[in-house]
């Protein structure tokens, strides 16, 4: 070939059918994207003091009047950058600003302008974090996160380690999917056979307040959600009763599969006695995991951490989300484990030559190359084998046969996915903008406001704590301020006003009430751009019905913790002088 035919034949790789090379597409990008971010600052500017805007309210009732405003009909030729700008805009008019400091709703708010950066990066790139060969570097930086988180919750075992997952409840399905192959590695290649183990037979112990991917992966993986899962009653203070779990475990008649424990649960924020936890796990040889997803956040702070999470080091799995907490754009987040070597062996792919390729190609440390031995080509051992051996053993099969996790750069091995989309990067680029120092200074920002805030609301008078010892009707100053909150979530009743007929009222009604004027407060407060979610109460320790539930964020400050106060109070003088009046409106 003639250096004249060379370069021609290097200038059509480096282009499209049209001439057009890559880099000319992303200066078309630059022309679609300069639209999008002016529409976005006018937004966030013009939307900063409200994450709903009055136009929206009757959209939340009425979902359906969204369909004419965004024309959701998809043209037959191309509209081009304009009209890509035109619907960005109409987008964002019926968006909810969820970076507003007045969006206390849910478990996460405002992305950080570095994760936003790595989350465009990786759009571009397009890559995909199963194999090496198309992501060396995503694939390394994945790697080294994975480590260095599991470090941090004290996972410092030579083979630990950790990778990305599609979501907290992904991560807490692979968590229960590892566990039962790594305590009956028969199920794997033979599945809950009558020769292994029945569906009645394992059980999955956790807390009542666990989150609700606990029991959806109990079904999953073949334990069923009511009869796999042993739910232990919580305390007051909203963990795990460690009584309760400790009788549970002693009266079982079935085989303990997993302990799990949460640190920060969903709706009081609540952590787990994770060592006492831990401790018991052992002792039933059952296989610990952590839904850490949302106050795992404190591992950041050194303070936050000694207090809440010692145990950590415990824990077989941990399942972890930075796009809480941390301010990570979604999705983000991790499955942990101390030994990284039972992730492999309950999700190696033996079928999948054409990806996993390793044997001569060095270049790419495959878990393929190993031996299948693990793979029972006749019927599976008997249950009452497995229950006996140590699974945590180094001379058990699984680990016996399993490769060094650091030599395996194949990252979907460990993982049931095949498509990973590398969202580690976002973290990678978050941690290295803040750094450790500033990530934990959001946290313990976001710990403080709740406690002010637990004080202000205890201070109107108007309100109880959820968790309180004080009951409704009681205005002493006898309980804690900060009763029960632990983590960023501050939840409280309306005290209802005492009347003629309250003490003949009974549980139900009360619970009817409580949850009548906690709709209306939520109401009241979305009307004037302010969004906190409700949830259900214990039905003990006078947690009857619905409560309010204000979630703080990295964002939360003090100002915005005063404020929200006043616009309750506002809230509130309204819902008695309708009371007053005996009339209902629109709050």
């Amino acid at each position: 070939m003639s250096k004249k035919e060379e370069e021609s034949f290097n200038d059509d790789l480096t282009s499209g059918s049209d001439g057009v090379t890559r880099g000319d597409e992303l200066v078309e990008g630059k022309q679609i994207l300069h639209p999008i971010i002016q529409s976005l600052v006018q937004f966030f500017n013009q939307r900063n003091q409200t994450s709903c805007p009055p136009e929206l309210l009757s959209l939340l009732q009425d979902p359906s009047q969204l369909h004419p405003l965004l024309s959701p009909s998809l043209p037959q030729t191309g509209q081009g950058v304009e009209d890509l700008a035109r619907t960005c805009s109409t987008l964002l008019q019926h968006t909810i600003n969820t970076a507003s400091p007045t969006f206390l709703d849910k478990l996460w708010s405002a992305s950080s302008p570095p994760g936003i950066g790595a989350d465009l990066l990786l759009s571009a790139i397009n890559g995909n974090a199963h194999v090496l060969r198309v992501s060396p570097a995503l694939t390394t930086i994945e790697k080294h996160l994975g480590k260095q988180l599991a470090c941090l919750f004290g996972l410092n075992g030579p083979y630990s380690g950790g990778v990305t997952m599609p979501g907290g409840a992904g991560a807490n399905l692979t968590a229960l999917l590892t566990a039962r192959n790594a305590r009956f590695p028969s199920i794997r290649s033979c599945g809950l056979t009558t020769t292994t183990t029945t569906t009645t037979q394992l059980k999955i112990f956790t807390s009542e307040a666990a989150h609700y991917s606990i029991a959806n992966a109990a079904q999953i993986i073949g334990l069923g959600s009511t009869t796999g899962v042993h739910r232990i009653p919580t305390t007051r203070t909203g963990q795990m009763d460690l009584d309760a779990l400790e009788a549970a475990l002693a009266a079982t008649t079935v085989t303990p599969l997993c302990i799990i424990a949460t640190a920060g649960t969903t709706v009081r924020g609540a952590y787990d006695p994770l060592k006492q936890i831990g401790h018991l796990a052992r002792r039933y040889n059952a296989w610990f995991h952590i839904d850490a997803c949302w106050g795992g956040a404190a591992v950041f702070s050194e303070s936050l951490r000694k207090k809440y999470l010692a145990g950590c080091e415990l824990a077989d799995s941990i399942s972890f989300n930075p796009h809480k907490m941390l301010g990570v754009p979604q999705i983000c987040s991790f499955l942990l484990a101390a030994d990284l070597r039972w992730l492999w062996g309950a999700n190696r792919q033996e079928e999948a030559a054409y990806l996993f390729h390793g044997g001569d190609d060095t270049s790419i440390p495959s878990s393929s190359n190993t031996s299948s031995s693990l793979m029972s080509s006749g019927r599976p051992a008997v249950k009452e084998e497995e229950e006996k051996k140590d699974w945590r053993d180094e001379s058990s099969p699984l680990l016996r046969n399993a490769p060094d996790p650091s030599e395996i750069y194949d990252l979907a091995a460990f993982t049931p996915q095949c498509g990973r989309r590398p969202d580690a990067l976002k973290l990678y680029f978050h941690w290295r903008y803040y750094g450790t120092e500033g990530i934990a200074k959001h946290v313990e920002m976001a710990f403080e406001s709740a406690r002010y805030l637990g004080r202000l609301v205890k201070g109107t008078g108007k309100f109880r704590l959820v968790g309180s010892i004080q009951d409704d009707h009681d205005h002493g100053d006898g309980d804690d301020g900060e009763s029960g909150i632990s983590c960023a979530q501050v939840c409280f009743y309306y005290r209802v006003p005492l009347s003629s007929s309250s003490s003949r009222e009974s549980i139900e009604d009360h619970a009817t009430r409580n949850t009548d004027f906690t709709r209306r407060l939520s109401a009241g407060l979305l009307a004037r751009g302010w969004m906190v979610d409700y949830a259900p109460g214990t039905g003990r320790f006078g947690d009857h019905g619905e409560f309010l539930r204000v979630v703080c964020n990295r964002s939360t400050t003090r100002e915005v913790v005063e404020k929200l106060v006043e616009v309750l109070m506002e809230v509130v003088r309204g819902m008695e002088e309708e009371e007053r009046r005996g009339v209902r409106s629109r709050l």
